[in-house]
């Protein structure tokens, strides 16, 4: 069994015995286990979520069809006005290959988490992006 909301879940997750290639109409879907790295990739749709303010993909049904288009590598829309070191983060954290997924330990990203090249502004840490940022803050 699969637990979880669809958008969140990290495509590596569903293809247990290539569930993404193949359309299964059974509500008992079998998942990998979570890695460190599949966290890394739900954050990455949180950060989305925090930046558009809207659920992800919602104008879609979260539903079977929702997954094999995950796993074929759709992702939430990116906001255009977004800070560009923002947005540089959150697609690294949506990388398809869980290898080249950030670490949430990673130096670079604490020290200046957004670069915002629009109006050349470093946001800190410490400032308007603190909750972010303190969620970079552990090793998970």
């Amino acid at each position: 069994m699969c637990y979880g909301i669809i958008p969140y879940i990290a495509p590596e997750i569903f293809q247990k015995q290539n569930f993404c290639e193949t359309l299964i109409n059974d509500s008992n879907i079998e998942c990998r286990s979570h890695t460190k790295a599949s966290d890394i990739y739900s954050f990455g749709i949180i950060m989305w979520e925090l930046m558009a303010g809207r659920r992800p993909f919602w104008d879609q049904n979260y539903d079977t069809d929702l997954i094999i288009k995950i796993c074929d590598g759709i992702r939430p829309p990116i906001v255009t006005n977004a800070p560009e070191g923002f947005i540089n983060i959150m697609q690294e954290c949506w990388n398809a290959n869980p290898n080249k997924r950030p670490t949430a330990s990673k130096r670079k990203y604490r020290e200046n988490f957004i670069d915002d090249d629009k109006n050349n502004k470093k946001i800190k840490p410490n400032e308007s992006h603190s909750y972010l940022s303190n969620a970079l803050e552990f090793d998970i």
